[in-house]
């Protein structure tokens, strides 16, 4: 009978250690819910979906009511430009989170691809200036120099009478550089704002006209 006895509390002893243990390894299973849901929720906000879809969204407005400013300003308005951060699918019949450019041209192509060498360089443009503008205005202070570089070769010439336009204009409160080898966009310029680059015996050579 004592022996039986010993047996049955070592058995009750086991059990309640097993219980702690069992205890423990619950506390740890919610810890680790809790961390999970933590987990899940990080993974949403740096996803696609998450914070960088809200700052897009937030920005986009602006970004599209910069953009089609500076459309006004060389193309006279005859092109929109717009943001979008959705994409519907048509064999899902759901949005999907993608940062596209949508062009309206209403003497041209209804999709950026459609448009000319020139109106892309023109719309190409205005999305660049649109964004350095944002660019400024996140960072607190303007940025009085712009670097163009090879950006225009594809310009007719009305379309580089809009961009020369529109240089001159910016020229009036900031530094601007043009790089080109198109003789004909060079001689929108004044011969004192040229610089010619050429190569002689392997070294760069600049010469003021």
């Amino acid at each position: 009978v004592k022996t039986i006895e010993n047996r049955i509390l070592k058995i009750t002893d086991d059990i309640e250690n097993d219980k702690e243990k069992l205890n423990i390894i619950n506390n740890e299973m919610l810890d680790d819910e809790t961390e999970l849901k933590y987990l899940d929720y990080l993974d949403y906000a740096f996803s696609n979906q998450g914070i960088k879809s809200m700052l897009l969204q937030n920005i986009t407005p602006i970004l599209n009511s910069i953009a089609n400013n500076f459309s006004t300003d060389i193309t006279n308005g005859h092109i929109n430009i717009n943001f979008e951060t959705q994409t519907y699918i048509k064999s899902t019949k759901q949005w999907k989170e993608k940062f596209k450019i949508n062009i309206e041209n209403k003497f041209g192509g209804e999709t950026y691809s459609a448009n000319s060498m020139g109106e892309k360089a023109i719309i190409d443009l205005c999305i660049l200036e649109a964004l350095n503008h944002l660019v400024s205005l996140r960072a607190g202070k303007a940025f009085n120099i712009s670097v163009y570089d090879e950006s225009f070769g594809a310009l007719d010439d009305e379309n580089s009478e809009r961009v020369i336009k529109y240089l001159n204009k910016k020229a009036e409160k900031n530094i601007i550089y043009v790089v080109s080898h198109d003789s004909g966009f060079k001689n929108h310029f004044d011969d004192e704002n040229i610089i010619n680059v050429s190569k002689v015996k392997g070294y760069t050579r600049l010469e003021m006209r």
